[in-house]
């Protein structure tokens, strides 16, 4: 790095940059040129040398025996404004003041100051400038007409304290049509898809180029993009919950008031709720504190923290990165209701180097993320938002929960959480419920997501329709209470008598989950996993005649639900696909986990830890696809995904 500490005079210098520079206070060039080509894998950065200082200015009194040249330079910061007839710089809110009512009346250095020579900008970036960008104050002699004297090309003006671009005064020795083509300002992004804001038309948004010169159109999108702070939404059961008081579970020493991850029953009871959905003992979380890996080893989110790290810490395309631990199992609205969410995503805004959060959200994070975004409402959301990626998220339901909810069909892991412990965890809790396939669900999906071949019983015959497809059928078949045992039961086969308050609570929460519409400048990209044979798709039900006791009371030898699993290919293991890229119209990508675990059978212990839903964001693919979206960059090569199904 060359650092340049005073302001210096160069006469009939020629100064060649290849690196970052810093300047305190100024670089003067006399009678010579500047020639600073950067390219797009290794650009050139002006910036100031003091951290605490956002001044500099570099002056270009040139000639005309060669053309100074800047391509591919970031310059960061630069310039100094004051208020005419002072010598005070002006602070920040001073200069937002007086852009808002008097732009006349702020004077001050731009970041690039020329005064004679021949100036070519190509492909650069001026942010965060104090005053003008650019300003130049030239006399332009008798020159051949294709002579350009000042060319701006495909450069971007962005986040000038402001809102100055560019501003261009010339002499010219044979009137000034003669010289208005060698002033050439060509498809430049000026912060803003209107424009620029020029002396003619005030009215647009974007960064002011004001005097002589040919605006030649505009770029409606930056040509150099940055990446925006990210903000992660983990899924269900992916956030560690703590209790106030130790566990009683064996081998539980190191964290012994860690309720989940469970080391056995006890904890899962720990973190019962109540018929209204609110937890019965204190449960806290800690900040930032994600799954990484499970106590047996199963990896999560390991790698995709690692990724965020490198990110901000190795390549530094972002400034920050916070992923967010919630209590998954209260409702949506219990979740926000505290406004740290809201807190956290302006932070992160406020540090980004776009003033923006992508937002990364995997399984039920993705319906939070949308819950997030109502509660911001549109405005807000759009200030404070680029970009949500939804990764394996169940948009409106999936089948999967309708068992686990009713059986605790995939919800166990011996020897740790048995099946009617994690029943009766389900039973209450409001984040289960939201999985349950709502309205949408069925115009998207065409598969049945409940059936009875229970036609030879007399008791169920004409109890339910034949096929469930429709929110309504659904909606019976769950608050049914018939022949239904509590959700503690031991007998698991038998369907668990759920809460039906809890069952129209998520009813209303889907109606306006799935009524969202992705604001207007946000953009949305849904990724979903498929391949896994296990996905379930259905529950059919037949009949076994069986005796039952609930406390004194039994019923003998009566004919009691037997429900047998169906399953596709269709998805991850947990959401089916149609539900993962349920939204229209945006950008989608299919994850193959079937040919990537057949492809990786020593990586997946040959099927025991394969890919699936709660550990898709392991697969480096997936971390890369997530990463291009998340810095601008398309240029990933993919074996295992694509954006259409083959």
């Amino acid at each position: 790095m060359h650092l340049i500490r005073r302001p210096v005079v160069s006469p009939k210098t020629h100064r060649v940059f290849t690196k970052t520079y810093g300047f305190t206070p100024s670089l003067s060039i006399t009678d010579g040129n500047i020639y600073a080509n950067g390219s797009e894998d290794e650009r050139i950065t002006f910036s100031p040398f003091d951290d605490d200082s956002n001044d500099y200015h570099i002056l270009i009194d040139g000639n005309d025996e060669n053309i100074s040249l800047f391509n591919n330079v970031d310059f960061v910061g630069g310039g100094k404004a004051r208020i005419e007839g002072e010598s005070v710089p002006l602070s920040f809110w001073q200069i937002f003041m007086n852009t808002a009512h008097a732009q006349t009346n702020i004077v001050g250095e731009a970041t690039l100051q020329i005064t004679q020579g021949m100036i070519h900008i190509l492909n650069s970036k001026f942010k965060n400038g104090n005053y003008y960008a650019i300003e130049s104050e030239m006399f332009i002699g008798t020159r051949p007409d294709n002579t350009q004297t000042l060319v701006v090309e495909n450069t971007d003006f962005v986040d000038s304290k402001n809102n100055f671009a560019i501003k261009s005064t010339f002499e010219c020795s044979e009137g000034a049509y003669k010289c208005y083509g060698r002033i050439i300002f060509k498809n430049n992004w000026y912060d803003s898809a209107d424009g620029p804001k020029t002396d003619e038309h005030l009215e647009r948004s974007g960064e002011l180029v004001s005097g002589f010169g040919l605006v030649n159109g505009w770029s409606i999108v930056p040509h150099f993009p940055e990446a925006s702070n990210v903000l992660f939404l983990p899924g269900l059961k992916a956030s560690r919950l703590y209790g106030d008081v130790e566990s009683t579970c064996a081998f539980d020493d190191d964290n012994n008031k860690l309720a989940w991850e469970p080391n056995c029953n006890d904890d899962v009871r720990w973190l019962y709720l109540d018929e209204d959905g609110k937890s019965i003992n204190t449960i806290n979380t800690k900040t930032g504190d994600i799954v990484d890996e499970t106590p047996i080893g199963s990896d999560v989110y390991k790698s995709f923290i690692e990724k965020m790290n490198e990110m901000k810490n190795t390549d530094k395309t972002i400034n920050d990165w916070k992923p967010i631990a919630y209590d998954w199992r209260l409702s949506l609205d219990d979740i926000l209701e505290d406004g740290s969410m809201e807190n956290i995503i302006n932070e992160l805004a406020a540090s980004s180097k776009t003033k923006k959060v992508t937002i990364v959200a995997h399984s039920n994070g993705g319906l939070l993320a949308k819950a997030l975004m109502q509660k911001l409402g549109n405005d807000e959301a759009k200030r404070l938002v680029d970009k949500i990626i939804f990764v394996a998220v169940p948009q409106v339901g999936t089948p999967a929960a309708i068992a686990g909810l009713l059986h605790a069909e995939g919800q166990a892991f011996f020897p740790v959480l048995d099946k009617e412990t994690a029943r009766g965890f389900g039973e209450n809790m409001p984040g289960a419920y939201n999985l349950i396939p709502s309205e949408k669900y069925f115009s998207t999906v065409q598969t049945p997501v409940v059936e009875f071949k229970t036609q030879q019983s007399d008791d169920w015959r004409d109890l339910f329709d034949e096929k469930i497809n429709s929110k309504s059928g659904l909606h019976t078949f769950l608050a049914d209470d018939f022949r239904r045992v509590p959700a503690i039961d031991s007998d698991v086969n038998i369907p668990a008598k759920l809460n039906e308050k809890l069952l129209e609570n998520a009813e209303e929460t889907h109606e306006n989950l799935d009524a969202w519409t992705v604001p207007d400048g946000v953009k949305l990209i849904q990724i979903a996993g498929w391949g896994v044979p296990k996905t379930l798709s259905s529950t059919e039900y037949g009949t076994q005649r069986k005796t039952v006791c609930n406390g004194l009371s039994c019923q003998f030898w009566a004919d009691y639900l037997d429900p047998d699993f169906k399953f596709t290919i269709d998805g991850d293991g947990t959401v089916v696909s149609p539900s993962a890229l349920w939204m229209s119209g945006v950008e989608r990508y299919w994850v193959d986990l079937g040919k990537y675990n057949k492809n990786h059978p020593f990586s997946t212990a040959f099927g025991f830890n394969s890919m699936e839903h709660k550990n898709i964001l392991e697969i480096s693919e997936v971390l890369d696809i997530v990463n291009s979206i998340i810095v601008n960059k398309y240029d990933v090569v993919l074996e295992y995904i694509s954006n259409e199904l083959v």
